[in-house]
């Protein structure tokens, strides 16, 4: 088999219809196969077909030596750089070099492009255009999706616009990348309690503390979270607990 690969597969709800798009080694395990996945067809469909096909899944990596043993080659059909979008968003978040050669580019060349998008919008925080500077950001990160002082900073800037969910949503990312990030986890906390989420605020500021116990000024915090808390169970109190 090979990129551009039509493949016909027997399923249980009719036949599946399957693209190629790239073939890449897997160490020891062998060959990941990165195929684009269409519509099970009610019928065993033709190469005709192909144009009419909807498409179900952009990208799915699967076992190279199982697809070949379980489909069928129909045909082949260069692949499109359209049909690559599920393949390079899965090549930005775990290997970045290769998604950098498939854009024609070097991993510098990116990293410089982030930058610059980066420090644009650190020039416009310092100006308090917060909504700009978290496009700025969204920018970099878009070309650099690791780039974790952009999540947190572009976090930083949604706290200044009074966005708390969405900075949640942004410390949570750059947690993912990097979960030794002391500044992430910390800030997600600070967002919780600023929801009015205190439970939340003092398992995160618990962990904090756990993790990185030199610091007492943060300690200050989980105090202040589990004063909320129990003051938000007290009035959760059936009536009937007071007397």
């Amino acid at each position: 088999m090979r990129e551009g690969d039509i493949l016909v597969s027997k399923r249980t709800e009719g036949f599946g219809l399957t693209k190629i798009l790239r073939i890449s080694d897997f160490g020891d395990s062998g060959k990941i196969a990165h195929v684009l996945m269409y519509q099970s067809q009610q019928h065993r469909p033709t190469l005709a077909e192909l144009t009419a096909a909807q498409v179900f899944v952009w990208h799915s990596p699967i076992d190279y030596l199982g697809l070949e043993r379980d489909s069928e080659v129909i045909g082949n059909v260069p692949v499109e750089h359209d049909e690559l979008r599920g393949y390079l968003e899965y090549l930005k978040q775990t290997n970045f070099r290769a998604y950098a050669e498939e854009q024609g580019a070097s991993v510098e060349e990116v990293i410089t492009r982030a930058k610059g998008a980066y420090e644009a919008g650190n020039a416009l925080c310092e100006q308090k255009k917060f909504a700009d500077a978290i496009e700025k950001y969204t920018e970099a990160i878009t070309e650099f999706p690791q780039f974790i002082e952009a999540h947190d900073n572009r976090a930083f800037a949604l706290m200044d616009l009074g966005e708390f969910r969405e900075a949640v949503m942004g410390f949570s990312e750059s947690l993912r990348f990097e979960p030794n990030n002391p500044v992430a986890l910390f800030s997600l906390g600070e967002c919780h309690l600023k929801l009015g989420e205190t439970g939340e605020a003092v398992r995160l500021f618990r962990e904090w503390v756990t993790r990185w116990p030199d610091k007492p000024h943060h300690r200050e915090f989980l105090a202040r979270a589990e004063a909320l808390q129990g003051q938000a169970t007290e009035k959760k109190k059936p009536w009937w607990r007071f007397w």
